[in-house]
């Protein structure tokens, strides 16, 4: 089992590539997993003894007996039922008595948890197994990557899914964890009280997820003025196209002045950048690309150079 664990992580595109060694690592040096917790509430392990001899009951169709019925009563029929009512055809297999009583274990979590694709993506025709994208922070290379791994290679020889994709954490100005103790914590929606939603995404959009991600006041203020900047351009460009009829106005490109062919086709490549950019997950070279397209190439060059076309 470990041997395929460790073939099915090469199959996986690992957004940053160190997350490969990094689930390699922990699969080679991981124990057994204990499925049992000992714990008054959660998903029941369906399986059944037999009283006379202890022979626990793990077959297929007494777990597909119990199955139906939990589908039908819900699971508290697990807790309230009697087992001959919960698999009326269950038998001890080595003294075929039917005197039986209900496993008290209950699942670790973290298997509810790794079988997830299971119940969400398998019965929704809508939706495809496996995932084309895991995303989570750094540390479910130890939780939900890797317990979604195990279960899905076991039944199905493959992983759950196609990518995983791993960010840091959000850590104060001077890169400290956020404490209520510290008085550092920055909550998202002070952030949209003061800033609005749009500063909130752009500081995220900007950031690289990559590695643990800082947030202050100072860089807030930063973010708001780089989405000014951005905005005042597109405001700029708007205005001097509010009366621009394209059935009237427009010409074919061989007319146009070599300026306006420069800015067409560095338009062109800013989306390709773009474009290359999402592909890869690498969001804050896209703000990167615009704000550089925006403020230098249109503001401080294109614009400028074009008021006196623009006002005459």
């Amino acid at each position: 089992m470990r041997r395929k664990l460790l073939s099915s992580v090469k199959t996986v595109q690992w957004i940053p590539p160190s997350g490969e060694s990094r689930m390699t690592g922990m699969l080679e040096a991981r124990p057994d997993w204990c499925l049992s917790r000992q714990r008054y509430w959660g998903t029941p392990i369906p399986v059944l003894h037999c009283e006379p001899c202890q022979q626990p009951i793990l077959e297929v169709s007494v777990i597909e007996q119990i199955e139906r019925t939990l589908a039908r009563r819900g699971v508290e029929a697990w807790f309230t039922d009697a087992p001959n009512d919960l698999a009326p055809q269950a038998r001890c297999p080595r003294c075929r008595g039917t005197q039986l009583r209900k496993d008290t274990d209950i699942l670790d979590v973290w298997f509810d948890s790794g079988v997830s694709h299971e119940a969400v993506l398998k019965p929704r025709e809508d939706l495809r197994w496996p995932a084309s994208l895991y995303l989570e922070g750094s540390d479910q290379h130890r939780g939900w990557f890797q317990v979604s791994l195990i279960p899905a290679v076991a039944l199905h020889g493959k992983p759950p899914y196609e990518r995983v994709l791993t960010h840091g954490f959000v850590m104060d100005g001077e890169g400290r964890k956020m404490s209520k103790s510290l008085g550092n914590v920055i909550a998202p929606q002070e952030v949209i009280e003061r800033y609005g939603a749009d500063i909130l995404r752009l500081w995220v959009a900007s950031c690289d997820y990559r590695e643990d991600v800082r947030i202050s006041q100072v860089i807030l203020e930063q973010t708001a003025e780089t989405y000014r900047k951005i905005r005042n351009t597109f405001r700029y460009l708007l205005a001097n196209l509010y009366d621009f009829d394209p059935a009237r106005h427009s010409r074919p490109p061989a007319q146009w002045p070599e300026m306006d062919r420069w800015a067409i086709q560095r338009a062109q490549q800013l989306l390709d950048e773009i474009h290359q950019a999402y592909e890869a997950y690498q969001f804050h070279q896209v703000v990167r690309a615009v704000y550089q397209f925006c403020v230098v190439d249109l503001s401080a060059f294109y614009l400028d150079a074009l008021k006196d076309r623009l006002y005459t």
